[in-house]
């Protein structure tokens, strides 16, 4: 694949959202997939001068930015609210489609994939939040 360089990724968002209203969720989540983009129309680094995120966000620290999050944020949690309880919390979440649902908890997986981190990610805040 061709790096996504930032002018690259910006062409491309605002082309998508000439064609098809953000605001308009199913036809323009529709309209980018194609494209390789996600649902963000204004990405967090398009202020910084002479940032390039194809050059600093690569695969392998990108990588390791999750597995962190496994083994100390995650172990941290089960370890600060009890594995029945965190479990029991990541089991009444009501996920969204697209979205991995942990119907078990956490603290019985086996094996975690990439995309467990990713999904573990975008829940661990509004779990331990609730939590007196």
């Amino acid at each position: 694949h061709p790096p996504h360089t930032v002018d690259k990724t910006l062409v491309t968002i605002c082309t998508a959202c000439s064609q098809h209203s953000p605001r308009d969720y199913k036809k323009f989540l529709k309209a980018i997939k194609p494209l390789g983009l996600n649902e963000v129309v204004k990405p967090v680094w398009i202020d910084w001068l002479l940032s390039n995120p194809s050059r600093f966000l690569l695969i392998e620290p990108l990588h390791h930015f999750h597995c962190f999050a496994w083994d100390h944020n995650v172990q941290w949690c089960l370890t600060a609210l009890g594995a029945d309880e965190l479990d029991f919390c990541f089991s009444i979440i009501q996920t969204l489609v697209g979205y991995r649902a942990f119907d078990e908890g956490l603290s019985k997986l086996k094996q975690v994939t990439g995309r467990d981190h990713c999904a573990i990610q975008r829940y661990i805040i509004s779990v331990v939040a609730g939590v007196p």
